[in-house]
């Protein structure tokens, strides 16, 4: 994995965890904070980080972004921006947020904004916000205000993590559009290629999972001796890498809502025995789809000795009544489920997009796509 695998970048871009936590907590958050303890970028640390790259780079970056979890939750927010500018006199400098806090900030916020040129990139989640409100705020203290990726955030995408690290790191990394692009700063002296190896660490410790995360997947800044030394080792691929199954990222999103915090919102279903398990700790299993996948997938499973409750389709016209003696239910028929009952998507790309949209609307709030018929 020492091989050159991108082009190394000209001038520096990162973002920086302010907040590890959010006070939001998006479904699929890719920066796992909905599983994040409350945890502060420290200051003092930032400051040195700040300080080194300041001297490797000229203090001049492509741009910054200090988002998070939720930056604006820091109270010492203020003094993270001017530090920020401070360093690094030449590039943008973007507060990334969800907006919710906004309206509570005083005047000493917006200030700092305009004086250390910062501009806000608002996230624009489908959550009740006074948007005009802040859009004049901002005007009027002669802050550069912005929608981050452009416009409505309605949609998350699921962009899952294979736990057995089958694959190559070498050829994810060169088909990845994360690594070498979103590059992070996490406060501890090291820079990471991409931000899920960043922060999935909080995945890591809230379900107790068994993943190898170490020090290879970042780069030391203090053990670097010039900018482009560290240019070349961000460009290359990371042990993490393995975990990526590209095969399926951006083929499934989930309409935007609050996290339930299920495993299975950032972990791909492979039947291994941790996932068998927790089905057989589920009171209602229920699998959306009885074509050729939906039948193989109640098969592969009761054979492993879950029980499945029944199986949904939007329409039973062309369906059979029953598969292997278990019901075959119109979706429109079924009661509403229980918050803890999960349904197993068998469905490929767009139509288990749009079928997932129906059955959050139903009531389920577990939904697990599978993301390969051959599983």
């Amino acid at each position: 994995m020492c091989e050159l695998m991108k082009e190394p970048r000209k001038l520096l871009r990162f973002e920086v965890q302010v907040a590890e936590h959010c006070n939001l907590k998006c479904i699929n958050c890719n920066h796992f904070a909905p599983l994040a303890k409350n945890q502060f970028l420290d200051i003092e640390n930032y400051t040195r980080d700040c300080e080194r790259l300041s001297v490797l780079f000229g203090a001049e970056i492509e741009f910054i972004n200090l988002m998070g979890g939720e930056p604006l939750l820091h109270p010492q927010i203020i003094d993270i921006m001017k530090i920020t500018r401070k360093n690094f006199q030449r590039g943008e400098i973007r507060l990334v947020t969800n907006g919710l806090l906004l309206s509570d900030m005083k005047q000493e916020f917006w200030g700092a904004c305009k004086a250390n040129r910062i501009e806000l990139h608002i996230t624009k989640y489908p959550v009740n916000l006074d948007y005009t409100y802040i859009e004049k705020e901002a005007s009027l203290n002669g802050v550069y205000l912005d929608y981050y990726g452009g416009g409505d955030r309605n949609r998350m995408l699921r962009l899952p993590i294979d736990l057995s690290g089958k694959f190559d790191p070498a050829d994810n990394f060169r088909r990845c559009t994360w690594g070498n692009f979103w590059i992070t700063l996490c406060g501890n002296g090291r820079l990471y290629t991409c931000t899920k190896a960043a922060c999935a660490h909080h995945l890591k410790d809230y379900f107790n999972l068994d993943m190898e995360l170490d020090e290879q997947n970042s780069v030391d800044i203090y053990k670097v001796n010039s900018a482009d030394e560290l240019m070349q080792k961000l460009a290359k691929p990371i042990p993490f890498c393995r975990y990526c199954d590209l095969s399926v990222w951006n083929e499934y999103e989930d309409n935007w809502q609050i996290s339930s915090k299920d495993k299975y919102e950032w972990v791909s279903f492979t039947y291994s025995k941790e996932d068998i398990q927790y089905l057989k700790n589920i009171s209602k299993v229920y699998i959306f789809g009885a074509g050729g996948w939906g039948t193989a997938t109640v098969r592969r499973l009761t054979d492993k000795g879950i029980k499945i409750t029944a199986i949904l389709v939007s329409s039973k016209k062309n369906n059979k009544d029953s598969i292997d003696h278990i019901p075959v239910i119109e979706l429109e028929q079924l009661d509403t489920p229980d918050k803890n009952d999960v349904c197993i998507l068998a469905l490929k790309g767009k139509v288990k997009s749009e079928i997932q949209s129906i059955l959050y609307q139903k009531g389920f709030k577990r939904l697990i796509p599978l993301l390969h018929e051959q599983e």
